[in-house]
């Protein structure tokens, strides 16, 4: 009798042991972001308090990269480029989304800058080498066949009181950076639209993607239905953003990312924020990193990332 009872509860006590051993499947997320714009859209979800998500603030994407790359955030939020070369030498993350578009402009108070010949010969101070301003700037110049001479001297976020105080004379910013300038002094303007003019030239585009959600390969492949449900949650965010950009400002500022309220309100319309899954925008991000590619080698590594770069949802 004890020989079949103990038989009788041995089946049982493997199931106990499966059950035990089995790796619990993972519930929190950790997702981090850049201080700056490409943050705003996600203040919302930041503001809910919820258990889902843990958020971690990067001030650059060397900062962040690492991270991800350890798999210690499982989401993220980079410029296209950058997360390409990263995908070149890991092979280690997917990119999800497009959630930002081209926002560049060439800001000055010279009022005879009209159109992109203009620009011909002068000194332009650029917002970042080895960024999409430097390579979008070098790409249009070719375009238009001109020559301007860049300077990457300034930090980015001193360029708009140099322009206010005529230190120098032109810039290629970005937002928030070019709404700022123009806002503290009525005489600096958005003299030429860098999305116009790349419209010339691409002409199945309207815009070019500037930053991209990213998330581990690992992660995703055993958890789609968490990112899937982050994915969600970030359009309802980026909806609420468009629609109520005084409560977005409100939030970002909040939650120390970097950027007044009031300029973050004013700037939520030209930031061109979308969300576009990038497995459907495949032939826009190609356009671009071929651009890239083209300008630097070094800008995305040795070769566009192939097909698995791009996450399903």
């Amino acid at each position: 009798m004890k020989k079949n009872s103990l038989l009788m509860w041995i089946p049982l006590f493997l199931i106990f042991v499966i059950i035990l051993a089995k790796k619990p499947e993972e519930k929190k997320i950790n997702v981090a972001i850049l201080n700056g714009p490409s943050c705003i859209p996600i203040v919302q979800m930041m503001d809910t308090d919820s258990e889902n998500y843990s958020f971690e603030k990067y001030a650059d994407p060397q900062g962040l990269l690492p991270k991800l790359l350890k798999n210690e955030v499982q989401i993220g939020f980079l410029p296209l480029n950058v997360a390409a070369k990263a995908y070149n030498l890991s092979e280690k993350i997917k990119c999800v989304a497009i959630c930002g578009n081209g926002n560049l402009s060439l800001v000055t108070k010279d009022a005879n800058i009209k159109q992109f010949s203009d620009i011909k010969d002068k000194e332009v101070y650029v917002a970042g080498q080895g960024s999409t301003p430097e390579y979008m700037f070098l790409y249009l110049l070719n375009q238009n066949g001109i020559k301007a001479n860049l300077n990457f001297s300034v930090p980015t976020a001193n360029i708009p009181s140099y322009l206010i105080e005529n230190q120098i004379d032109y810039a290629v910013l970005p937002e928030p950076f070019a709404t700022i300038a123009t806002n503290k002094d009525s005489n600096l303007k958005k003299a030429i639209d860098f999305q116009e003019e790349f419209k010339k030239f691409n002409k199945e585009f309207e815009n070019y993607p500037l930053t991209v959600i990213v998330c581990t390969k690992d992660f995703a492949k055993k958890n789609p239905d968490l990112i899937n449900d982050f994915l969600d949650e970030y359009k309802k965010s980026l909806e609420n953003t468009l629609n109520h950009p005084k409560i977005a400002a409100e939030y970002t500022q909040k939650h120390e990312l970097g950027l007044n309220a009031q300029i973050v309100e004013k700037i939520i319309p030209y930031s061109s924020y979308v969300y576009v899954p990038a497995n459907q925008a495949k032939e826009q991000i190609y356009n671009l990193l071929n651009i890239f590619q083209q300008i630097d080698k070094k800008s995305i590594g040795p070769k566009l990332p192939d097909e698995n770069f791009f996450y399903s949802e």
